[in-house]
């Protein structure tokens, strides 16, 4: 009878022990990024390049930390619209601009900026051709991540940029300049915040086209600062301050080249929506700090891939990323 019973209540401990032992529990860590989807996650709001007024690839990207931190190939594509408030000394009316901004990244620690730009306004004096959408000048821009230290919620990275700005076809807005840009930018994340600091120096050429404006080369220093707010929401303040030098071209008469320096800043607060896994609404503004003196010769020198020169603006992107 003893034996009996002890037989039941040993088969009714190994019954619950191995009933437990074979219990799935996960003691995985967890991870509040995904895989490929850099440093703010999967379906996180990227802080990219103001327009670039954005610039602005936009500025399409998350800034030189998230680009270091991409280890797979990825791809992204943004369709931008703003809306430019002409300065006052150009006269009244609209300036609309569409943008096709595009960003690759590679697993060689390289990554590639494309933008493309039309423009249709209704000011006679910077459209004579009229309110038609007539092309901008394209820009490429290719980088090296040639740095990168850190976790993914503390990294730090270095990147070189080089590229060039040119006119695909003859329009209002097109320079017949071939620009040369280098730049240098660097990033760090103090896990919600990012910071950008970054250098851009566009090395122009002498203007092929009879009445538009020589200038010579174009320095950009720029800082942003970004707060990751969720997984969904992210805002970004960008400063930054741009010095176009006089031109050295003294062939050409006064008139068509710029005789002094010229410098001027703006602020573009931006707010990033992550509207699902691959898809983000961006709205963003930029407001003039410092406006550009000598602005008649800036507008015939074509400088519309030059954000802050001409106007205030507020635009919209959607954001597509694969």
């Amino acid at each position: 009878m003893f034996i009996s019973k002890t037989a039941r209540t040993f088969s009714f401990i190994l019954g619950l022990v191995l009933t437990n032992s074979f219990a799935l529990t996960d003691y995985s860590d967890v991870s509040t990024s995904s895989s490929g989807g850099g440093m703010m996650g999967g379906n996180a709001p990227r802080i990219i390049s103001a327009p670039r007024s954005t610039q602005n690839i936009s500025n399409v990207s998350q800034g030189s930390v998230e680009r270091g931190s991409k280890l797979a190939l990825g791809f992204s594509l943004a369709g931008k619209y703003e809306a430019l408030s002409l300065d006052r000394r150009l006269g009244d009316g609209p300036v609309s601009i569409y943008t096709l901004e595009g960003h690759l990244d590679t697993a060689a620690n390289l990554f590639l900026d494309l933008s493309y730009s039309a423009i249709a306004s209704g000011t006679t004096h910077i459209a004579p051709e009229g309110a038609t959408l007539q092309p901008a000048n394209a820009k490429v821009m290719v980088g090296l991540n040639w740095l990168k230290l850190g976790s993914a919620s503390d990294m730090a990275t270095f990147n070189i940029l080089g590229g060039a700005n040119f006119a695909p076809s003859e329009s209002d807005f097109t320079s017949s300049r071939l620009d040369k840009v280098v730049g240098l930018q660097t990033g760090k994340r103090f896990y919600s915040f990012i910071l950008d600091l970054g250098y851009e120096l566009t090395l122009t050429e002498d203007a092929d086209q009879l009445g538009e404006v020589d200038v010579g080369n174009i320095q950009k220093f720029y800082g942003k600062l970004g707060w990751i707010v969720s997984s969904d929401i992210a805002f970004q303040l960008e400063a930054t301050t741009i010095s176009i030098s006089s031109s050295d071209n003294f062939t050409r008469n006064a008139l068509y080249r710029l005789t002094s320096d010229v410098d001027f800043g703006y602020l573009s607060p931006k707010l990033n929506l992550g509207l699902g896994r691959l898809v983000e609404l961006e709205l963003g503004a930029l407001f003039r700090l410092k406006r550009a003196a000598q602005i008649g010769k800036l507008l015939d020198a074509h400088l519309w891939d030059t954000h802050g020169v001409y106007g205030d603006g507020i635009y919209s992107a959607l954001i597509v990323s694969i």
